[in-house]
């Protein structure tokens, strides 16, 4: 081999992990804003966007332009299902095809009484539903679909402690729900994970967790949860992954506010929220910051970011906020973009392989 040829590997693996690096940190550093047509309720891996009118498709998955289509709701997962209520009904839409933006929406859970209400909170990527059910008292219930994202199913209740009343919040992969109760435990309501371990019709047994705070919303597929009292929110770290005992982390305020609020979190920990009113990121590494810092100079001109809402393992990041003095939902996207970043690093493996085999020949 000449010194030609033991350079250009060398030069390979400098360039490619210089492309690696620096898509990292432009990723790290800054992000598209999508105007919304309305405000978001989630956003799912693929990077749609789930709002009260409908369900925003990007035109490529993780894009930044799309349009409205298939079922509205609170919550959307991976298979494009979205979930709603209207006071005595839970309603599920499922597209006829894998996130496709056409499909039907069935009735899956109703109360027994006008005067008796229910509530659509979350779903998980199998498409199990939270909520809450009241007839008489609010009751959190899991509705499990018979095979998943089936549109036909059965609706449980989790025995969460000695719990005078109960809401379901999210609920991950592994059925673990997060939501708040009062039970004998809490002073007044409390946040709580319960973790299943086995299920009785129409009952559902396991382990309740008392969590930091009043509210628990979100759980991520490791078991992570965030939670929020009065003042600030919390992320809870499972010992081992889907843990019932682990750490709890307080997540602080934003420099010159007084309160925080933890909304949602992906299963790299990275949680989302607003401190007052103003959006943030929560990461290990950095801890909160402000998102308004990071915007690109032109897609986030004339915008103010209030609330964040949804996140998920692409580092979208969905919310509300202020775009040149009216209110409006919004979509951040990491610059680079994720296709861009695996694109441009395998073009340029690509180049230089091309050059080895010609200064070879």
């Amino acid at each position: 081999m000449n010194a030609h040829e033991q350079s250009i590997p060398r030069l390979t693996l400098c360039l490619a992990g210089a492309l690696l690096w620096w898509a990292g940190e432009a990723g790290a550093l800054e992000y598209h804003v999508t105007e919304l047509p309305s405000a978001p309720n989630g956003i799912n891996s693929m990077g749609q966007v789930v709002t009260g009118l409908g369900t925003w498709t990007p035109t490529t998955p993780n894009g930044t332009t799309g349009s409205m289509g298939g079922g509205g709701g609170v919550a959307i997962n991976d298979y494009g299902q979205t979930t709603a209520s209207d006071g005595q009904h839970v309603l599920l839409f499922t597209p006829s095809a894998p996130n496709g933006t056409s499909g039907s929406t069935t009735t899956i859970v109703s109360v027994p009484d006008i005067t008796d209400y229910t509530e659509a909170k979350g779903i998980n990527n199998q498409g199990a539903v939270t909520g809450r059910f009241n007839v008489g008292i609010d009751d959190a219930f899991v509705w499990i679909p018979g095979s998943p994202n089936a549109d036909t199913g059965q609706m449980f209740f989790p025995q969460i402690g000695d719990r005078s009343f109960s809401y379901a919040y999210g609920i991950n992969d592994h059925r673990q729900v997060v939501g708040y109760a009062s039970t004998g435990v809490f002073p007044g309501a409390g946040a709580y994970l319960f973790t299943p371990t086995s299920y009785s019709n129409p009952l559902i047994f396991g382990v309740t967790t008392i969590l930091s705070g009043d509210t628990a919303l979100a759980i991520n597929d490791l078991g992570q949860a965030v939670s929020n009292d009065s003042q600030q929110g919390f992320l809870f770290t499972p010992t081992a992954p889907n843990g019932t005992t682990g750490n709890t982390t307080p997540l602080g305020v934003l420099p010159g506010t007084s309160r925080s609020s933890a909304t949602a979190i992906n299963d790299l920990g990275q949680v989302v929220g607003n401190s007052d009113s103003t959006a943030f990121l929560w990461t290990n590494s950095d801890g909160m910051v402000n998102l308004n810092n990071y915007l690109n100079a032109m897609s986030g001109a004339g915008w103010t970011l209030q609330h964040a809402t949804g996140i998920n393992d692409a580092g979208q990041i969905v919310g509300t906020g202020i775009h040149n003095g009216v209110a409006h939902g919004f979509l951040l996207t990491p610059v680079p973009e994720p296709a861009t970043i695996a694109l441009a690093a395998l073009g340029g493996l690509a180049l230089l392989a091309r050059l080895r085999l010609s200064l070879v020949a």
